[in-house]
């Protein structure tokens, strides 16, 4: 009966530790994010609301799946060793990698807007052109 028990707080130090990488992850993600793109204070209020609840609901979700809701001192010990872990070994490589990522995904949105913005000039000006032509092709002569 003991060793069961050990084996699960064990599980569930892994899993939570597990989890605290993912959530270090996650919050590499939304740094990325609000270093790229210009995001006014209450959009980062409400993504950093949402990062935060995700990460709380995960977290004990995990609780109740493996250890009937229980929460003691190595559950927040794991899962800030987790987010050790991650800072300590892929924390600055992921980053540049989402960084670089929503650059590049930026740069296509402006060009693509740039593009369409091109085409709607150039469209602008041969409609115009079509409808001159042909105002002056149904135009009434004067006698």
């Amino acid at each position: 009966m003991i060793e069961s028990s050990v084996t699960q707080q064990v599980l569930v130090f892994v899993v939570l530790c597990f989890i605290g990488f993912i959530a270090g992850i996650f919050f590499d993600l939304f740094r990325a994010m609000k270093s790229t793109f210009q995001l006014s204070s209450r959009v980062l209020f409400l993504l950093d609301l949402l990062l935060s609840l995700l990460t709380t609901v995960a977290v004990f979700q995990i609780l109740f799946q493996l250890h009937w809701g229980e929460v003691r001192i190595y559950v927040f010990v794991s899962f800030f060793c987790g987010i050790i872990l991650y800072h300590l070994l892929a924390g600055r490589y992921v980053y540049l990698v989402f960084q670089r990522f929503f650059r590049k995904c930026l740069k296509v949105v402006l060009k693509f807007f740039s593009i369409w913005k091109d085409l709607q000039t150039k469209n602008r000006i041969k409609l115009s052109r079509i409808v001159k032509f042909f105002s002056k092709f149904f135009r009434k002569e004067k006698s």
